[in-house]
């Protein structure tokens, strides 16, 4: 992967997108990524924080998929770790998918179908509610 000119990142496609080296990479790839520091299992970004499954402690990147990023009505229960509200910011149909995008303490992209925008009410100013499972998130060294 070139960057300005450089090497910014070596591997096959797969490899790239299940860990890109920097939010270059990640933005190229069209993932959901963040900058954060990681101890215990935990990355705060900011304000924000997401439990993760990687034992790596220190300055990181977190990516992931927009499919992996699930909307519900109401707040979920069960396994994932990671659950907030969130407002949709927008909504755009692409192919036989939609991508929504939300904002709320970590902003993400979400790829539903077009039966969950209409099931869910997937409008901008809509809230549904934000899951992710700390196994869908990928950690890096940053």
């Amino acid at each position: 992967m070139l960057e300005a000119g450089r090497v910014v990142q070596e591997g096959t496609a797969a490899d790239l997108a299940a860990r890109p080296g920097s939010r270059f990479v990640g933005d190229l790839i069209g993932l959901d990524h963040f900058e954060g520091a990681c101890s215990s299992g935990t990355v705060r970004i900011g304000d924000a924080e997401l439990v993760v499954s990687s034992p790596l402690a220190g300055e990181v990147l977190v990516s992931v998929h927009p499919r992996a990023v699930a909307l519900f009505p109401a707040r979920p229960e069960g396994s994932p770790r990671n659950v907030w509200q969130a407002p949709v910011l927008g909504v755009e149909p692409i192919g036989d998918r939609v991508r929504v995008r939300l904002g709320g303490p970590l902003e993400v992209v979400a790829e539903v179908t077009p039966a969950a925008v209409r099931d869910l009410g997937l409008v901008p100013g809509a809230e549904p509610w934000v899951a992710i499972k700390a196994t869908e998130l990928a950690v890096s060294p940053r």
